[in-house]
């Protein structure tokens, strides 16, 4: 439980990295402690059904939380207790939570990466893709989609305990082997947890294409800034950096990925 803590902690913390307004709490913040163990509290809460708890502990510890920041982090992390009887009202009112702490926060780590999240969870055919920074891939390279400018770029949500996930796996091998030197870019999100699981079933099925692999289950940094609660799912992005398509799978995303591969790419930036 305190490993999945963790993460939203050094993601938070990761968001502010070359920022010049309030910098994030330190590693060695005293405070850190006691907003994990809050956070940790209210997951467990969570997880036995007290679900009004964990948003009211939460709460509690934004209320004396001692700056910005901590306050901004306490209140983000309490969107996941939001409480509806239907998925879209929870999501909708996670959204809420998520624009309040964008236009509360705008200078803490919390309120930027709410700020992230706010447009991603608005993203729509067209618009231009929101940043994957600071994610890395499995290999410990940044996923820079700048640098990824002319290609297309296919962001597959995916875990190995899903069986549709796995019935999508060898349509993406094929996609992967025959388009690749057409410009084609595939980034797997796994929200898996074992690492064991999840490198033996990647290596078995010649998935040699980049992993954004955490292994922290749901609290994939990216799998939470794009609000996915639901997998397979898939972002494709133009060679312009564009949306051409949210949600395919199967014979419409290869045809989307063909059409995409078809269109000119874009005039170099920069000069």
């Amino acid at each position: 439980m305190i490993r999945l803590v963790l993460v939203l902690s050094s993601l938070l913390f990761a968001a502010a990295c070359g920022a010049q307004d309030e910098p994030p709490p330190p590693a060695k913040d005293p405070h850190a402690e006691a907003f994990r163990a809050a956070a940790a509290e209210a997951a467990a809460l969570h997880e036995r059904g007290e679900t009004e708890r964990a948003a009211a502990r939460l709460a509690a510890w934004a209320e004396r939380a001692p700056s910005d920041a901590w306050r901004a982090a306490a209140e983000l992390e309490g969107r996941r207790y939001v409480t509806a009887r239907r998925r879209s009202a929870r999501k909708r009112l996670a959204i809420a939570v998520i624009d309040r702490v964008a236009e509360r926060y705008p200078k803490t780590p919390a309120g930027r990466e709410a700020a992230l999240m706010a447009k991603a969870a608005r993203l729509a055919v067209g618009q231009p893709m929101v940043t994957l920074a600071p994610a890395k891939d499995s290999a410990g390279k940044p996923l820079d989609l700048a640098r990824l400018r002319g290609r297309v770029v296919l962001l597959d949500f995916w875990a190995v305990w899903c069986a549709p996930c796995r019935q999508d796996v060898p349509a993406l091998v094929a996609l992967h082997r025959a388009r690749e030197a057409d410009g084609l870019t595939i980034v797997s999100i796994s929200v898996d947890r074992d690492p064991k699981v999840w490198r033996r079933f990647v290596d078995e099925q010649a998935m040699t294409w980049r992993h954004h692999a955490p292994l922290v289950g749901w609290r994939n940094p990216l799998a939470e800034r794009f609000l996915v609660d639901t997998i397979p799912h898939t972002i494709l992005v133009g060679r312009d950096g564009r949306v051409r398509a949210i949600g395919l799978r199967g014979e419409t995303l290869r045809a989307a990925i063909d059409e995409a591969l078809a269109a000119p790419a874009p005039p170099p930036t920069g000069g």
